[in-house]
Formats: structure tokens, C-alpha cells, sequence
């Protein structure tokens, strides 16, 4: 589901694509211009991969410790929205 939802997005903000282009100009100069809104909803996407990333290699790991630790995070970022 994250990857249908950002995907497309995000690819065009990294590949020079519309997304990307429209971000650099402002009606003043050409610097980067994206909105707080679109920076915060990066950084959750970035911090949910990085969680899930983490419980898979504590399962691979069989790190009970480290799964706890990620499950508990990940009820504490679920809290947030």
C-alpha cells in the first residue's frame, strides 16, 4: 500500500521528474521550495520503512530484545498521526 501511495511521487521528486522541478523554483529564485507539509510526510515515509527494515532483520537476527524495542516504537509512531 505505501509503495501504490508514494511511489509515483516520490520517483518524481527524485528523478527530475514534474514534482521535482516545480519544487525548485519560487516565484523569486531557484532554491528548494517545498512546502513543511511535504518534508513531514517524507520523513514519516523514510521512518516507516526504517522501522520495518529493523523488524525484519531482528526477526532474521532472532533478536527478541530488538523486536520488542521495534513493535513498541512502532505503536509510539502509530500514536503520533
Amino acid at each position: 500500500m505505501a509503495k501504490q501511495k508514494s511511489w509515483g511521487f516520490l520517483n518524481s521528486l527524485t528523478h527530475s521528474g514534474f514534482a521535482h522541478v516545480v519544487r525548485r523554483h519560487s516565484a523569486d529564485a531557484l532554491e528548494a521550495n517545498y512546502a513543511e507539509k511535504e518534508i513531514i510526510a517524507a520523513m514519516n515515509f523514510v521512518n516507516g520503512y526504517a522501522i520495518l527494515s529493523t523488524i525484519a532483520l531482528a526477526k532474521i537476527a532472532r533478536n527478541e530484545q530488538l523486536l520488542r524495542n521495534c513493535h513498541a516504537k512502532t505503536k509510539e509512531y502509530a500514536d503520533l498521526k
